[in-house]
């Protein structure tokens, strides 16, 4: 019996030892995505141990100021949400479809868009009223809420970011989502979040589809509760093969896709960051901008 225990033991924290090598090489691998997207290891590893300063899910520094317009008016105000379409990454504040916004419609257009961000971080900031009132601070009289949608946020619902700062967690209850807090030893595990990765290929798309759907239908309600003016808008940035947007349509969402809204082709070089960076770049939104003003009338 002992022998037994012992060879038990032993093979534990081999077990043990064999877990900690894939943790750090899963470590080294996410540290060179966070390189290749132009970070340094010491300005990640300073912005991950910032973010929780304000609140533990959402980063204020990371949002861009508000753009307001050369002239006072009394147009209602804009919102932009969503990810780094939404931010602008890589490009100046001038640039981005909020700026943009502001200046060809004389409002004020507040980005809130997050890089990596999923519709989890938006859903979290219409459901958290202590991070809602520090993002939105007076404005709440917002007529849209943009939300530029990209293929990737699904397969960003099954698991966190490349970044070590992680995602509000949410799950489905009764065909609704409840916000949960997850373990903070499953949730900082780098090894984690390649199992959830990989995890997600092994899901059918419709069921990924639904999810995606539930989400969207969450946040236009808790949207709805606290901008109770506002209209959610649905930009899909990318062709998203016919896919059937009827059942947010009927919940008031507002469904556009770019591509046939502007008439470009929204993954041709001329109108990305590079021919490997799918980012938009500024003449995208040049071009994507006008035609989003005369669709909404605003």
């Amino acid at each position: 019996m002992k022998k037994f225990f012992k060879t038990l033991f032993i093979n534990l924290i081999i077990f043990v030892f064999l877990l900690g090598l894939i943790e750090l090489f899963c470590i080294f691998n996410t540290f060179q995505e966070i390189k290749q997207n132009g970070y340094t290891f010491s300005k990640h590893l300073k912005n991950t141990i910032e973010s929780y300063k304000n609140d533990k899910y959402i980063n204020i520094k990371d949002i861009r100021p508000k753009s307001i317009p050369r002239t006072k008016t009394n147009k209602q105000p804009l919102a932009v949400m969503g990810c780094s379409y939404a931010y602008g990454l890589h490009l100046k504040n001038e640039e981005t479809l909020s700026a943009k916004l502001s200046e060809l419609t004389n409002r004020t257009v507040i980005n809130l868009g997050i890089n990596g961000a999923s519709p989890r971080e938006i859903l979290y900031i219409f459901s958290n009223e202590n991070i809602f009132k520090q993002l939105f601070k007076n404005e709440l009289d917002i007529e849209y809420v943009f939300y530029p949608y990209i293929s990737h946020h699904r397969f960003r619902l099954y698991n966190q970011t490349v970044t070590f700062s992680s995602s509000p967690c949410f799950r489905k209850v009764n065909n609704k989502l409840e916000f949960y807090e997850q373990n903070k030893l499953i949730r900082s595990s780098q090894l984690y979040k390649k199992f959830m990765e990989l995890k997600y290929y092994t899901i059918k798309r419709k069921e990924s589809l639904d999810l995606m759907f539930l989400y969207l239908k969450e946040i236009n309600k808790e949207m709805k509760k606290r901008l109770p003016n506002a209209t959610f808008v649905l930009l899909l940035y990318e062709d998203y093969l016919n896919e059937d947007w009827s059942e947010l349509e009927k919940d008031g969402i507002i469904v556009i896709d770019i591509e046939k809204l502007a008439n470009i082709h929204t993954k041709d070089p001329q109108y990305t960051q590079s021919e490997t960076d799918p980012h938009p770049n500024a003449k995208a939104w040049e071009i994507i901008t006008p035609a989003l003003i005369k669709e909404l009338n605003l």
